[in-house]
């Protein structure tokens, strides 16, 4: 499975979210959410949280074998370094290390933006949202139209 992330903040409103994009291996969608935080921190604390929170959305499916993606390149040579990070995101890096030795095989992989709109749309959306939002199987169309493109 591929499950890409991404975080946004939206500065203006003072608001942050989180798009996770669930593919199969043959790409095709089977499960997206859109969730909101509940502060405003700054894009890269905010890009940890979404890849951690796709860690915890695997585990819940008792997926084996992962690839996570996402479009922060300083954020994922962190996670993929053997060094002990000493960052203000030290916890949540050393959280996701610690997720990653979970599953059978997973790696991090950097995407670009242009690659997934799916997930940035979702991530943009939460910042919307009161609460989590959830498709799996059926998608709106707006979110089927983004991952054509």
């Amino acid at each position: 499975m591929c499950v890409a992330t991404c975080g946004a903040v939206d500065r203006t409103r003072k608001e942050a979210g989180i798009g996770i994009v669930v593919r199969d291996n043959s790409r095709k969608l089977t499960a997206t959410k859109a969730i909101p935080l509940t502060f405003s921190g700054d894009r890269i604390l905010t890009e940890a949280l979404a890849i951690r929170t796709g860690l915890l959305f695997a585990m819940e499916q008792q997926w084996a074998s992962l690839e996570i993606q996402s479009e922060c390149k300083a954020l994922i040579v962190r996670l993929n370094e053997e060094v002990e990070d000493e960052s203000q995101l030290a916890v949540i890096i050393r959280d996701t290390k610690q997720l990653k030795a979970s599953f059978w095989k997973c790696k991090f992989s950097l995407v670009s933006q242009h690659e997934d709109r799916v997930s940035f749309k979702l991530a943009k959306f939460a910042t919307k949202l009161i609460y989590d939002v959830k498709w799996e199987r059926t998608f709106p169309l707006w979110l089927k139209r983004a991952s054509q493109s």
